[in-house]
């Protein structure tokens, strides 16, 4: 037997797995061997990973792709993070397929549309039948599902519960940034969607972020959430482990943000809600904006930063750094009586937006000894898998996907990316990666025009309708 790819001498470790010293074989794109020895002669290609970590590749359930001045950079900001599949959170679809079709460098992309002014509804109380309409939509132009953007957009919570009903029906995928008309994007807008969920299947996106300390204090938000997420197993969710949020700076005729998440950090920070208040963040440091700087999107900050903001009319992206460290911590690591996690997944909610931590800060938890290192895999790639329905996925084994990572154990950073037996990153330098676009059946005669490479998968599988 001869094999693309051996992985010699790594300590190999995923979700079911304790750490061993292994060689991994590859073929055609799959896992093909995993022994405690393999004949390098067999292999056209060899990776020594010793005193390295071969790890599943992480699989980022919520991450950001298309933005503002941004073709595939958060494409090539993902494969340098580790990151081999990933699950964009807003879309717009077109600019997504087009995106992915002109890149040279992609992982395994999932999508949901986002609902937002511009793309979706235009009211903030949506009929039964224009929801179901928008889903169709969606599903037959790639997307996997909808995610309501009630934190920046607000609508109803009729609205979302609609959207809900809908979405499940038709087994597609539903997420959803909480904050309502009644509620915004804190622990109150958590506890409304869990309730017009009504038994049925959600993912509540980023719940650390829903832990501010907005309403009540930081720890009795988390309390509050991690309790009402053991009671409804039916909703799945991730949180992620940066510092910083992502938001929006536009602004409106009445000189204010857009985005009532924009106006919650100001608020935070003491500034007015208003043009003039996120001029004085951005001056001082509390905010930053992002925007390409050579082949990734990168952090600004001061004079440099508002002259940016202003040159494309307020159309930019903002990070503040608004979550505190408590929550963090506590949603990545808590576990109910069973010894399950409370919170599905560990994400980034990175993509375009620079903060792809997922290794980062997430082997710290394993150094500090909140985690360990399975339950990290668990957390960054077999989780996800299941929470899509991908069942080659997520683990070393033999017979699934060879999608590795291979990460120096001290410095927490991936020395390879590996996407279905092919090499996509050594270290920052990227390789000619052709990830697939994940859809539904739905989906599949308007992809398959579009030329695009793609998957279909079944959510009726996945941790969301299992």
């Amino acid at each position: 037997m001869t094999y693309d790819l051996i992985i010699r001498n790594g300590t190999v470790v995923d979700g079911e797995t304790t750490e061993k010293a292994k060689d991994i074989g590859v073929k055609s794109g799959k896992i093909i061997d995993v022994s405690d020895e393999l004949d390098p002669s067999l292999a056209s290609e060899i990776i020594d990973a010793r005193g390295k970590w071969v790890m599943p590749g992480l699989i980022d359930t919520h991450v950001h792709v298309v933005r503002e001045d941004c073709t595939d950079e958060g494409f090539r900001m993902l494969l340098r993070a580790g990151v081999t599949t990933a699950v964009d959170f807003r879309g717009p679809i077109e600019l997504l397929l087009n995106n992915f079709k002109q890149s040279q460098f992609r992982p395994n992309i999932a999508l949901l549309n986002g609902v937002y002014p511009g793309n979706g509804f235009k009211e903030l109380d949506v009929s039964y039948k224009e929801i179901e309409n928008f889903v169709e939509y969606s599903l037959e132009n790639g997307s996997i599902g909808i995610k309501v953007l009630g934190g920046h957009f607000p609508v109803t919570n009729e609205t979302l519960g609609r959207a809900i009903e809908v979405s499940n029906k038709m087994k597609s995928y539903i997420a959803i940034h909480c904050g309502n008309t009644q509620n915004g994007s804190n622990i109150k807008g958590f506890l409304d969607a869990v309730k017009m969920a009504q038994g049925g299947r959600l993912h509540i996106a980023h719940v650390n972020s829903y832990c501010r300390g907005l309403v009540y204090n930081e720890l009795e938000e988390t309390k509050i959430a991690l309790e009402n997420l053991k009671a409804n197993r039916n909703i799945i969710s991730e949180s992620y482990l940066s510092g910083i949020n992502g938001t929006s700076g536009n602004i409106d005729k009445d000189n204010r943000p857009v985005s009532h998440v924009t106006r919650n950090c100001l608020k935070m920070k003491n500034y007015d809600i208003s043009k003039k208040g996120l001029e004085k963040a951005i001056l001082n440091g509390d905010c930053a904006v992002y925007y390409k700087t050579g082949d990734e999107m990168v952090l600004h900050y001061g004079q440099e930063a508002v002259d940016y903001w202003e040159s494309v009319n307020y159309k930019a992206n903002l990070c503040f750094d608004v979550n505190p460290v408590v929550p963090r911590i506590a949603c990545a690591t808590s576990k109910n009586d069973k010894g399950e996690f409370i919170v599905t997944a560990l994400s980034t909610d990175g993509g375009a937006i620079p903060r792809n931590s997922l290794l980062d800060k997430g082997l710290l938890l394993v150094e500090f000894g909140a985690l360990t290192i399975s339950d990290f895999c668990l957390k960054t790639s077999l989780s996800p898998a299941q929470m899509l329905g991908l069942s080659t996925k997520g683990r070393i084994k033999k017979n699934f996907d060879a999608d590795l990572v291979v990460v120096d154990k001290n410095s927490r950073k991936p020395i390879y990316t590996i996407i279905g037996g092919s090499i996509a990153a050594k270290g920052d330098k990227l390789m000619e990666s052709k990830g697939k676009l994940l859809i539904l059946e739905q989906g599949e005669k308007n992809i398959k025009r579009k030329g695009l490479d793609y998957q279909v998968i079944d959510l009726q599988t996945s941790l969301l309708y299992r």
